[in-house]
Parts: structure tokens; sequence; C-alpha cells
């Protein structure tokens, strides 16, 4: 762990940037109330943090699946601030069609330029991006397994809000699905 403290406190400060900019995103350009935000953004940041949990404990938790490198510390950081980068870019160009919870705002419209122009959830791909750099970057067995299930959590609220999108929008939103993947671009 000595050799990556650095990087630690580089991605703990990303994930942190990226709360704190969804926290003031959240009370000035969500439509609904900040108190109907604050849960959805606690369970966020709570659920992101928990990938470092291993440093906190011993035994199971804590072990490696490979010991961290500098070369395992770059890439990790880098993957890290590169998604937490897409997420925020994603989350400007929703703007006020953003919600923590699955909702359908006032005025709702279907996003597809910017990042939605790559894949349909781009908030979900950046965030995904930034755990598995952390998880890369940390090395330890639990942070691999919190990251997957995190991958099954995101694309099971991707898919209710596909729900949701299709009934709001049926031809708009069945021809942009045919087009752009949902996760991973060109992929999935």
């Amino acid at each position: 762990m000595e050799n990556n403290v650095l990087f630690i406190y580089l991605t703990i400060w990303f994930w942190l940037l990226m709360s704190l900019y969804w926290a003031i995103k959240a009370k000035a350009s969500s439509q609904t109330s900040f108190s109907f935000e604050i849960t959805s953004l606690v369970k966020m940041i709570t659920s992101f943090l928990i990938i470092y949990l291993p440093l906190l404990t011993g035994g199971w938790f804590a072990k490696e699946l490979y010991a961290s490198n500098i070369w395992t510390n770059i890439m990790g950081a880098t993957f890290c601030g590169l998604g937490i980068g897409f997420a925020i870019w994603a989350r400007n160009v929703l703007g006020g069609c953003w919600s923590g919870k699955v909702t359908i705002q006032k005025e709702h419209k279907l996003i597809k330029e910017g990042p939605y122009s790559v894949v349909r959830h781009p908030q979900y791909t950046g965030f995904l991006l930034a755990l598995f750099g952390t998880a890369l970057m940390l090395g330890k067995i639990f942070s691999f397994v919190w990251y997957l299930f995190l991958i099954v959590s995101l694309i099971a609220k991707a898919k209710q809000e596909e729900k949701i999108l299709a009934k709001i929008f049926p031809n708009e939103y069945l021809e942009y699905k045919q087009k752009v993947k949902m996760i991973i671009p060109y992929v999935y």
C-alpha cells in the first residue's frame, strides 16, 4: 500500500470532486427538490466509496488479487479520472432532465447529443470506468467483487430507465436504442 498512497488520495479526490459536483447540480438544476435528491446522492457516494473498504479492514476484504505497481496505479488513476470526467460531462449535458431516482421530469426530452451519442447511459459508463480504475489501482479482491456488484446494479437501473423512456418516446427511443449501445460503446 505504501507505493500507491498518492494514487489512493488522487482517486478519492476524483470521487469527492464528482460528489460535490453532483450535489451542486442537484441543488441548482434538478426539477425536483434537493431533499428528494439527497437520499440518492448519499447512496451514490456511499456505494462508490465502499470500494476503498479493504484499506480500512483486514482479513478477506484486504486480500490482494495482485500487488499494485506503478503501472496499475497510473492506469487505475487515469481510468478513474477519465470516468469521472465522462460522467460529469454527461450530467452537465442532461441538465434539468436529471434525477437521482428513475423519474420523468417536466418537459422531459430525449437527450442524444454529446456523450449520449456514444452510449445511452454515459453517466453509468463513466462511473463504471472510474470504479474499474479504482479497483485496478487498489488490486484488492473485494474491490473487484464490489465493482461487479455495481455493474449489475447500474445495468438494472439503466433497464428501468429504458422502460420508462420507451413509453414516453416510443418511436424515437427505439430508433435511438438501435443506433447507440447501452453502456459500452459499440459493444453493449
